[in-house]
């Protein structure tokens, strides 16, 4: 992972795990093109429209708190403050 291309973030309300720890603070990495591809060619985003950005968003999280790793279930698991807080994060990053 190259740092020059992270950014670190805090979400506004957080990701609770099944043990009941909030995790917050994260960093996200830039975009690739094949994450990009990715994202679109998921099955689940041909089924259900903006679901792209949830696969997307689980590829460049690199961390959030204390989680092994960042996956689907834990974006959707998000609030909607945090889902959006997010994104806007991530076209920031990817943008300049």
């Amino acid at each position: 992972m190259n740092v020059e291309h992270t950014v670190s973030f805090l979400l506004p309300q957080g990701y609770r795990d099944e043990q009941g720890q909030l995790h917050r603070s994260g960093r996200m990495r830039r975009a690739s093109a094949a994450d990009e591809v990715r994202a679109m060619l998921d099955p689940r985003s041909r089924e259900q429209e903006g679901y792209g950005i949830i696969v997307l968003l689980a590829s460049v999280i690199v961390s959030l708190g204390d989680l092994a790793g960042v996956d689907t279930q834990v974006i959707e698991a998000l609030s909607e403050e945090d889902l959006t807080y997010l994104r806007e994060q991530y076209r920031i990053l990817n943008e300049a």
